[in-house]
């Protein structure tokens, strides 16, 4: 969903002109990407795909950098959607249901825009600010998980492996974040699905060392 879809849903104002315009760019972008490396898309490209001339793009990019950090921070609203809120997780859930829920969300967001992602880890090294934009997601996500879980710790409901919990938290998010990257992303899965694979692993690890039972307790 491109912004101004995604904007009509949590705003009020109308979406104008310029945000269909900046939107088309944006999924021409994300459309090339399903077939080309970012290095084989040029800005000619991205206009020609939107329909636009190369001038206009300008208009509301300055360079195709500059889309994929729109499209990818498109993409973090719905981790940050996906992800809701541990504290406000029914109580009623277990551990492993809390964890398989923010897990799968994650892995479903994931996969469904990996070349995007992709995209930006090969593109990071030739624009600073893009490098900047995605350490800065990572670092909030990360901070949000840490605080959320500082609370459930002040609270009793965490029993974690380690006393450094911002140490333990930044390990165990680096690893599910290696994990996804390092992941293939079949278009068809098949039966045999390495999706819901590699969210039983994360999920389990989370579990274990966060909350301090086995995937198949229904410890609360």
């Amino acid at each position: 969903m491109s912004e101004p879809a995604a904007r009509a849903v949590g705003e009020r104002r109308t979406p104008t002109k310029g945000d269909a315009q900046r939107a088309r760019i944006i999924d021409a972008l994300v459309e090339l990407l399903d077939t080309h490396p970012i290095a084989e898309v040029s800005v000619m490209r991205i206009a020609k795909q939107a329909g636009i001339t190369r001038p206009t793009f300008y208009v509301y990019f300055e360079s195709k950098y500059a889309v994929l950090a729109a499209a990818v921070d498109n993409v973090w609203k719905q981790f940050k959607t996906a992800r809701f809120p541990i504290a406000a997780v029914d109580p009623q859930l277990t551990p492993a249901e809390v964890t398989r829920r923010l897990t799968d969300s994650a892995v479903q967001v994931w996969s469904r825009h990996h070349r995007l992602i992709a995209a930006v880890l090969e593109a990071r090294s030739s624009d600073e600010q893009l490098a900047r934009l995605w350490d800065g997601l990572l670092e909030q996500n990360r901070e949000q998980i840490r605080s959320v879980l500082e609370l459930l710790r002040a609270a009793g409901h965490i029993r974690p492996v380690s006393d450094d919990l911002p140490a333990l938290v930044e390990a165990l998010f680096g690893m599910t974040v290696w994990s996804l990257v390092n992941s293939t992303w079949p278009d068809d899965p098949g039966e045999s699905d390495p999706h819901q694979r590699l969210a039983d692993v994360i999920s389990a690890i989370w579990l274990a060392s966060v909350w301090g039972v086995a995937p198949d307790s229904d410890h609360r």
